[in-house]
């Protein structure tokens, strides 16, 4: 940031003198215009100094926005081929509303949600994926974020992937067919050959025709 002062007479033998922290404090250059890069918010006067007298101060501010931060997070899980409608999030820490997300998903594929392609973001409040309904778990990654200030980070996200869950649906297996004789003092009968699948860990047997008990090994 270049500044520059306008206005006003050196007198004899002035010379313009900038300065930070208060009029007469911190020197920051001397001439008609500085270059400044400060790291913060930072206030720079500038008077003219002259054999006859010096000046009060003018003074003006440099203001410095912090780089967009912050995290995406994602609804589900979703059970099921069928998927659902898979919703993300990105809370910002820093940064000014509102903001364009540049999304990749596992594939690398590009989703930029910059108020063309897809709409911008609001800190905070949930959004459409940008693929609906999700079938399939899909990751979705933020390679860049613009601010409503034009400050852009590329780089350094504090939580920049989220996962958008599917849980493959139960299946079962109940082997067989078993049979036996009728008998006054039945014997136990053994079933064996079931299995589970999909996102089953456990089954359970039921009697669903005829009487008896069960109990499971």
């Amino acid at each position: 940031t270049t500044l520059t002062v306008s206005g006003g007479s050196l007198g004899t033998g002035a010379v313009i003198e900038w300065f930070t922290g208060s009029c007469g404090g911190t020197s920051a250059g001397t001439g008609s215009s500085i270059t400044v890069s400060p790291s913060v918010t930072t206030t720079y006067y500038v008077r003219y100094n002259g054999v006859c007298n010096t000046t009060s101060c003018i003074s003006q501010e440099v203001t410095v926005n912090p780089l967009p931060q912050g995290s995406l997070t994602a609804n589900g899980p979703f059970c099921g081929t069928d998927g659902g409608a898979g919703m993300l999030t990105f809370t910002a820490t820093a940064g000014a509303d509102s903001l364009s997300l540049l999304l990749q998903d596992q594939d690398g594929v590009i989703y930029n949600f910059d108020g063309n392609s897809y709409p911008k973001v609001a800190s905070g409040v949930p959004f459409n994926a940008p693929v609906t309904p999700i079938t399939t778990t899909t990751t979705f990654t933020i390679n860049a974020i613009l601010d409503a200030n034009g400050c852009f980070r590329n780089s350094g996200i504090t939580g920049p992937t989220a996962s958008i869950v599917i849980n493959d649906p139960a299946t079962v297996e109940a082997g067989g067919p078993d049979s036996a004789c009728q008998s006054a003092t039945p014997a136990p009968i053994t079933l064996s050959g079931a299995s589970v699948g999909g996102g089953a860990t456990t089954g359970a047997w039921s009697i669903t025709f005829g009487t008896g008990t069960l109990s499971s090994t």
